[in-house]
């Protein structure tokens, strides 16, 4: 979830937001709740690395 967060922009806009331009408006992709439509949660534990390539093969 964490990489496909910074992917997607959300998070990288709340450190604009906050930490560097201290505006304190985030101009979020998806503007509401009743905006969100399942495919964005769905995309949010989707794999980002390649069939076949997990980073954490070795722990299993």
């Amino acid at each position: 979830m964490v990489v496909q967060s910074f992917t997607r922009g959300d998070f990288i806009e709340g450190v604009r937001a906050l930490i560097v331009d201290k505006d304190n408006a985030p101009r979020w992709r998806i503007g509401s709740y009743d905006a969100v439509d399942g495919g964005a949660v769905e995309a949010l534990f989707a794999h980002w690395w390649q069939p076949g390539a997990d980073p954490l093969h070795m722990l299993g």
